[in-house]
């Protein structure tokens, strides 16, 4: 992506960024992109977190049990 297309899409989505500002998300765009690679994989909705934390079950003060 070029760095006026990037200042064209964050434009359509309503952001409008200050040329400094452009300049350093084009710069970290390379890392963005490797993490939305990373971070969207397809998963379905119900899929679920391996481990979640319960604060009413774990009898965590304030929390009514």
């Amino acid at each position: 992506m070029t760095r006026d297309a990037l200042r064209e899409h964050l434009e359509r989505m309503g952001h409008t960024v200050a040329p400094a500002s452009l300049d350093e998300i084009y710069a970290a765009l390379p890392v963005l992109e490797a993490m939305r690679r990373r971070v969207r994989r397809g998963y379905d909705r119900a899929a679920e977190p391996a481990h979640t934390f319960d604060a009413a079950a774990s009898g965590t003060p304030g929390t009514g049990s």
